[in-house]
């Protein structure tokens, strides 16, 4: 809506803008995300990169799924947002992490599209979120504040669930601004880890090909670097945060395919992507802090000022002392 505001009108036209501005955009989030669990460079554009190249891995701009680049875009931004907001972040020395309420609001207001692009996100992020508060430091009032907007935006949509929960409208809790296809979202099913990696990426866990057998290495690899993450000292609260949010994304993409919509190839189930997509945003992130803080000592230059003197004096003293030996 926002863009189309700049488009003066043309749907099409802020359809083409979303699509091209979502690919710079996704990996400028992630970007952004990664440098609160490590400084390193190096790093954090492998994982932006790597963010992106999940998305393409997932069909979204194959299919041009604007609600699915929606949530590449502002999912890992929210996050971004939600731990500086509790001062959980790297920073370089001398400067300290501190909490801030600006962080808060800008993290609750990149909820919102996530949220309205993809209603069923809203279960993990609920999940997640009360499960933060146990492992938290501070503000845990603030913590608790960002997802509510995110859940008022979709207040229609939950009462209504509830309200004719009986008939079935809890349903549509799994839907998404885009159209329902069987032949993209499958239809419904008991699902899993190899179902939905089939659903998502197109492999199974026996795979046929090599390109299908080198993604199911890269994805093995990710988690193992994820598992490490939970042993790291220095990562012990922000590595289990991570984890429960992969695993709540986990959780809602089996929950996921249930029967939403029908088209003329019969009954739809709900898009995985989404838990997917909340599930290996959290096994990015434990990768990130496999890598370290990757923080560089500070020294200041009145230090390294006064060091400098004391060696030129110790040279001058030095100097006559040889001479007459």
């Amino acid at each position: 809506m926002c863009v189309s505001v700049l488009t003066a009108g043309h749907v099409a036209a802020a359809v083409a803008v979303v699509f091209f501005l979502s690919a710079p955009l996704c990996v400028m989030s992630f970007w952004a995300l990664a440098g609160v669990f490590t400084r390193s460079d190096t790093v954090r554009s492998v994982t932006a990169l790597a963010w992106f190249a999940f998305a393409v891995a997932l069909g979204i701009y194959r299919d041009a799924d604007v609600a699915m680049m929606t949530v590449m875009v502002f999912l890992p931004a929210a996050f971004a947002f939600s731990f500086r907001a509790v001062g959980m972040y790297r920073t370089e020395e001398p400067t300290q992490p501190h909490a801030s309420v600006q962080a808060a609001a800008i993290a609750a207001l990149c909820f919102i599209p996530v949220v309205a692009a993809e209603p069923q996100l809203l279960l993990p992020l609920m999940a997640s979120f009360l499960l933060f508060l146990m492992l938290v430091r501070s503000h845990r009032p603030a913590l608790l504040l960002i997802p509510l907007p995110a859940a008022f935006v979709c207040a229609p949509t939950l009462v209504n669930a509830v309200r004719f929960a009986t008939v079935g409208s809890w349903r549509q809790i799994f839907g998404s601004i885009m159209l329902p296809d069987s032949a993209h979202d499958g239809s419904p099913a008991i699902l899993n880890l190899s179902d939905v990696l089939s659903r998502a990426f197109g492999i199974s866990m026996v795979p046929k090909g090599v390109w299908g057998a080198l993604m199911l290495v890269l994805l093995a690899m990710l988690v193992l670097l994820a598992v490490v993450s939970l042993f790291l000292p220095f990562a012990l609260r922000v590595s289990r945060m991570m984890w429960v949010v992969s695993l709540a994304g986990f959780v809602t993409a089996l929950l996921s395919a249930v029967a939403v919509a029908v088209d003329a190839d019969g009954v739809v189930a709900g898009s995985v992507l989404p838990g997917v997509s909340f599930m290996m945003m959290g096994v990015l992130a434990c990768v990130c802090l496999v890598a370290g803080g990757a923080v560089q000592r500070f020294v200041s230059l009145r230090e390294s000022a006064s060091g400098a003197v004391q060696i030129l004096s110790l040279i001058h003293i030095s100097e006559p002392t040889r001479l007459l030996s």
